[in-house]
């Protein structure tokens, strides 16, 4: 996830540099309104049928001592600080809703982010150090953090990576030729790349959590995958990497990518629920590989028919809040020949 995380904190910021690039400053109200029409039509979509399922749903409320009622619960679903809710202990159905955390800390990064750029569009400089010094106190933040839930859905312990990110596209901005140069950013890739593979080989060989992992190698991951994220958003739209990326089936996937997220979890549960009994009998291998295929089919399906539907329609309306471009100086009118 924190991959993700660095994706969209690129991305963002990089969207608001070309913002003040073209208009001069950053229009916040414009900027939030373009970010809800990209997120929350599908968003309250699904939000809706977990609040339906919460409260329709027979016998689902835990009797436990978390401290959180229904109604707190639907009121974090629906305001984006599920982040904020106990795992666990509210709901027998909250498996719905396990991986929400992840676009609420988002949601909470674009609130305040567009904010500190509308104050230091000017000073660029400052807002660089800014991003770079957030990123520090939030890995601080995550590495000395309590285990528990607020290590581990927190915009303070895992905003490490979007700020990061943010640091990286306005470095990048300002001179996207330093990511293209040898040097530190092949260094830093190279780091990070063994970093990568270390991630994934450290749990098996050493037993590692994932948190544990997360804290010793996140420092090498995640500046190193900016530097890639950078040189892939600069390099010539003729490389052979560009043109990979620009087929057909995964510009497709990339378009409906969030709501394939959104909806995944229902589905697999819902997959698992009903075609697992039925399937009691057949060999273990084959049951699991015909329940993924379906799991997976019905995700892109459903995210497709989302994205068509849905999200493509509001998109649309986007262009009403694009902020106009600043109007060039104008040159001083030429002094008059005089006759003689």
């Amino acid at each position: 996830m924190d991959l993700f995380f660095v994706l969209s904190g690129f991305l963002i910021t990089t969207l608001l540099m070309d913002e003040v690039a073209r208009s001069g400053a950053v229009n916040w109200p414009f900027f939030m309104a373009r970010r809800a029409l990209r997120l929350t039509p599908a968003y309250a979509i699904y939000a809706g049928f977990v609040t339906g399922a919460l409260w329709l749903w027979p016998g689902s409320v835990h009797e436990t001592a978390s401290g959180w009622s229904i109604g707190e619960f639907t009121a974090a679903l629906w305001t984006y600080t599920i982040n904020f809710v106990p795992k666990g202990g509210v709901w027998n159905g909250q498996g719905l809703t396990v991986h929400l955390w992840s676009l609420a800390v988002e949601q909470q990064y674009y609130l305040v982010w567009p904010l500190l750029v509308l104050l230091l569009h000017r000073r660029l400089a400052w807002l660089l150090g800014l991003a770079a010094l957030l990123g520090l106190v939030f890995l601080i933040a995550s590495v000395l953090w309590p285990s528990g839930m607020a290590k581990s859905a927190m915009l303070c312990t895992r905003g490490f990576s979007l700020v990061l990110a943010s640091a990286v596209a306005i470095a990048a901005h300002r001179a996207p030729e330093r990511f293209a140069a040898f040097g530190v950013a092949r260094f830093v890739s190279l780091l990070g790349g063994l970093a990568l593979l270390a991630m994934f080989a450290l749990p098996y060989l050493l037993g590692w959590s994932e948190e544990m992992v997360r804290d010793r190698l996140l420092p090498l991951v995640v500046p190193a995958f900016a530097v890639w994220v950078v040189r892939l958003w600069y390099l010539p739209s003729q490389s052979w990497i560009c043109r990979t990326l620009q087929r057909r089936v995964l510009v497709y996937v990339g378009q409906v990518s969030y709501g394939i997220y959104l909806y995944h979890e229902a589905i697999r549960i819902g997959v698992w629920v009903v075609a697992k009994p039925l399937m009691e009998s057949w060999p273990p291998a084959l049951g699991y590989g015909v329940r993924l295929v379906v799991y997976l089919g019905l995700s892109v399906a459903l995210a497709g028919l989302s994205f068509k539907w849905i999200e493509k329609p509001c998109q649309n309306l986007s262009r009403h809040f694009r902020a106009p471009r600043k109007q060039a100086p104008k040159s001083a009118p030429e002094e008059p020949l005089h006759r003689s």
